[in-house]
């Protein structure tokens, strides 16, 4: 039958009575257990036992009191323990251990607390674990607030308590256990969306120090030992939005008042035995607008702004290539430009900007430097500009592209070519354009293109040639410069000197023409000038110091058909009547111990027809005198004076004449005088004679003086 310990109900003014169950107390040894169970069942559900408190309508409800005993002993005695375990089970799940705090109505639910308990030493610890699972899943843990259903639901706060005055505070970890076969569990940290506000905001921070090291912060994916897996992968991500802007991720290095602020860090993982990880920073991208920048800089400092250091790994074979390029797109607009540029010095100078490649080894090159636009499939390519900037109250800067030296082989060339053409519509190839610099208060920059010199072989070549064309050859053209105000620019063509032998020579010849054209003129002449002398011409050669000067030889070409070329030398005319006009001197050289040199005119011969003829004649004159012809020997101060011959050319049938005439005048017809020449000394004057010529076989000539 049932067993009911109970008091009897309070009347209607009164309480009910207390029940209670008690072990007496013991004066030496323990005092008395009290067990209440129930009773065990062979074939049905082992009884309940119900502890609860009664309800009532007023005040605070009655209250469940638990306690083990305490102890006063100082010998290591622990306090009583407090157990609760439901049942077991041999075939089905476990009982369950449930603890709900109180509901109200009207106001907040009752709190739950569990706390260990203080120590003198260190304070209990509590432990929240899972049931373990002999051939399945051990059990979970969940920590979760309470719903709100009309407002906010209930926070969850996991910390350590704060560190006495002489200690640290509690670590706090959250690892999921080593998984015997599989994947071990995942860890997330995740807040809430919202409906109508912002979702939960995440917060992982380091607490600050006053004294030491600030603490570090350290976010790792998992390791792997599988030579065929990869490593666990560590994604950092802001919020997206659907019609708003992104969310920021901020990664940086913390501040310092007084000293070095943190550095930041960001390095894919390193290999042992294949390729490194990649690291890759990439803008996010836009399906309507525009992508989102990236701005990679350095911090600004009072004294001097941070260095920004971009550099390709070190390689056992080849070091890591660094590639910077702008976007591509695949609209009719340019892609992405990419600018190079020093900073600015808003004071003083700007920054210095140096493109170079790395020395070479020991045993090798080094590397290249290439700077060219990309090819156009439709339009101009892009061009390539090299210029220094303008200076307001300095020199400009200057450009310097120069070949490095080398100590062995061909020395490195440099070559500046302008671009070809394909068109064949009229298109030109590029131009080039080497130009010195201009000058407002001074001279135009001077411009020097000289071939290279060599210490034991000859000096470099220096040539200037035109472009070559399918109908007409390229023109060149050398010029001295346009004086404004004073002389123009000479213009100079020197041969090289031979301190040892022979100085260089100079050819200005034009070119052999072709199958069916002439050869090209050659033209030597002087600019007219607007007041004053026009400028001479002067063709001479140098002195001999041991042998004879250099000869100056004017030929004209042979023909093999039409007539020979024409050779004319004429002297200026003037038009002014009192100058005179230019003469014109052949003088063969004097000798200051030798024969003088010959003066020889000669007109041409011919195989079989008449030879040239051979003209002196003095200038015309409209309304003077006409001007006299002189063929005078050369006098001598110690001998003889030189000859004069005059005499026609032999011939196979007739001797060429000789005639002799003096010129028609309108009054007086011209004179002519024959002397023989006279002499100072004691001799007699030289003899006029005229004979005739003899004849070998026949009669002698005839002569004939008539008036």
């Amino acid at each position: 039958g049932e067993m009911s310990l109970k008091t009897a109900n309070a009347g209607t003014s009164g309480v009910s009575g207390n029940v209670n169950i008690n072990s007496g107390h013991a004066t030496s040894g323990n005092s008395g257990n009290i067990a209440m169970f129930t009773g065990s069942s062979a074939s049905g559900a082992g009884g309940s036992a119900t502890i609860s408190a009664g309800s009532g309508n007023s005040g605070t409800g009655g209250a469940v009191t638990i306690s083990a005993g305490d102890t006063s002993s100082v010998n290591g005695g622990i306090g009583g323990g407090l157990q609760f375990s439901a049942g077991s089970s041999e075939s089905s799940a476990g009982g369950e251990v449930s603890m709900n705090s109180g509901y109200s109505s009207g106001s907040s639910g009752g709190a739950l607390s569990l706390v260990a308990g203080r120590g003198s030493i260190s304070g209990g610890a509590l432990s929240l674990s899972g049931g373990v699972g002999d051939t399945d899943v051990g059990g979970s843990v969940s920590l979760s607030s309470g719903l709100g259903t009309s407002t906010s639901s209930g926070s969850v706060n996991v910390l350590t308590a704060n560190g006495g005055s002489n200690g640290v505070s509690g670590s706090l970890s959250m690892s999921t256990g080593n998984a015997g076969t599989g994947s071990s569990g995942t860890v997330a940290l995740s807040s809430g969306d919202g409906g109508t506000g912002s979702g939960g905001a995440i917060s992982v921070m380091v607490g600050s120090a006053d004294s030491g090291s600030g603490g570090s912060l350290s976010l790792s994916a998992g390791l792997t030992t599988s030579t065929s897996d990869l490593g666990g992968d560590a994604s950092l991500s802001a919020g997206s939005s659907d019609s708003g802007i992104g969310g920021v991720v901020n990664v940086s290095g913390g501040a310092s008042g007084s000293s070095i602020g943190g550095d930041v860090s960001v390095i894919a993982g390193s290999s042992s035995s294949s390729t490194g990880g990649s690291g890759t920073f990439t803008a996010g991208s836009s399906t309507l607008g525009d992508g989102g920048a990236m701005a990679v800089s350095s911090g600004a400092g009072d004294v001097s702004g941070g260095s920004l250091s971009i550099t390709g790994g070190t390689g056992g074979t080849g070091g890591g290539s660094l590639e910077l390029s702008g976007g591509t797109t695949t609209a009719t607009n340019a892609g992405g430009d990419v600018l190079f540029k020093s900073g600015t010095g808003t004071a003083t100078s700007s920054g210095s900007m140096t493109m170079e490649t790395a020395d070479s080894g020991t045993s090798g090159v080094s590397g290249n430097v290439i700077l060219r636009s990309g090819t156009a499939s439709s339009g101009n390519s892009g061009s390539v500009a090299i210029s220094s900037g303008s200076s307001a109250s300095g020199v400009g800067g200057p450009v310097t592209i120069s070949v490095g030296s080398g100590n062995s082989g061909t020395g490195g060339s440099m070559s500046l070519a302008s671009g070809d053409t394909s068109s064949v519509s009229g298109g030109i190839g590029g131009g080039l354009q080497l130009q010195s610099g201009s000058s407002a208060g001074s001279a135009g920059g001077s411009m020097t293109m000289a071939a290279g010199s060599s210490s034991v072989s000859s000096g470099g070549v220096l040539s200037l040639d035109a472009g070559r064309g399918s109908t007409d050859g390229g023109s060149l053209s050398v010029s001295g410069g346009v004086g404004d105000s004073g002389f123009g620019g000479s213009v100079t063509v020197s041969s090289g000197a031979g301190s040892d032998t022979t100085s260089g020579s100079v050819t200005v010849s034009t070119s052999d023409a072709g199958s069916n054209g002439v050869s090209g003129s050659m033209i030597l002449s002087t600019g007219d000038a607007g007041i004053g002398n026009s400028g001479s011409i002067s063709m001479s050669s140098g002195n001999g110091a041991t042998g004879s000067g250099g000869a100056i030889s004017m030929t004209v070409g042979s023909a093999d058909s039409g007539n020979g070329g024409a050779m004319l030398l004429s002297a200026g005319l003037t038009s002014s009547s009192s100058a005179i006009g230019g003469q014109v001197g052949l003088n063969a050289g004097s000798s200051d111990s030798g024969v003088g040199g010959d003066v020889t005119v000669a007109s041409g011969a011919s195989g079989s027809s008449t030879g040239g003829t051979l003209s002196f004649t003095g200038g015309s004159s409209s309304s003077g005198s006409g001007g006299g012809a002189s063929l005078v020997a050369g006098s001598s101060t110690s001998v003889a004076g030189g000859a004069l011959a005059l005499e026609s050319g032999e011939g196979a049938t007739s001797g060429g004449g000789v005639s002799i005439s003096g010129g028609r005048g309108g009054s007086a017809g011209g004179a002519i005088t024959l002397t023989g020449g006279a002499t100072t000394a004691t001799n007699a004057g030289a003899a006029v004679i005229l004979s005739s010529g003899s004849g070998t076989a026949t009669s002698s000539g005839e002569m004939s003086l008539k008036t």
